[in-house]
């Protein structure tokens, strides 16, 4: 996973501003719904993000944090020309928890149901 995004090994720290005209920000921070993350909640117990590419040729990967003791529904943003296909999952039990060459799309229209205490990390194709 690492390897296919040079976004996870970045020099720079993230700013939230796109870094080419044509691009998303480097990172937008999300919640359960998209662009409402809980800075300010003591309780909160999920983040999610979107990492931009850090080149025109790489896509953007989406991360869910979920902390919570029980699944929660978490929105998914649309990139433009793409679907989501599942990258990891830690609620799945091995191997299938982790998908090398992440091929299996999931549906996001009704957003993803991150397990308890998981992480899940999506990649647009």
């Amino acid at each position: 996973l690492r390897k296919r995004h040079p976004s996870l090994r970045r020099q720079r720290f993230l700013t939230g501003r796109a870094q080419r005209n044509d691009a998303l920000p480097d990172v937008t921070w999300h919640g359960e719904r998209l662009h409402q993350p809980s800075w300010h909640d003591p309780e909160a117990r999920l983040l999610a993000y979107t990492l931009a590419g850090s080149d025109a040729d790489e896509k953007p990967l989406h991360i869910i944090l979920n902390m919570w003791w029980e699944p929660r529904t978490v929105d998914v943003p649309s990139v433009p020309g793409c679907a989501w296909r599942l990258a990891v999952d830690t609620a799945l039990t091995a191997p299938d928890d982790v998908s090398p060459l992440a091929e299996q799309t999931v549906n996001v229209y009704h957003g993803y149901v991150a397990q308890p205490r998981s992480v899940v990390v999506l990649e647009a194709h």
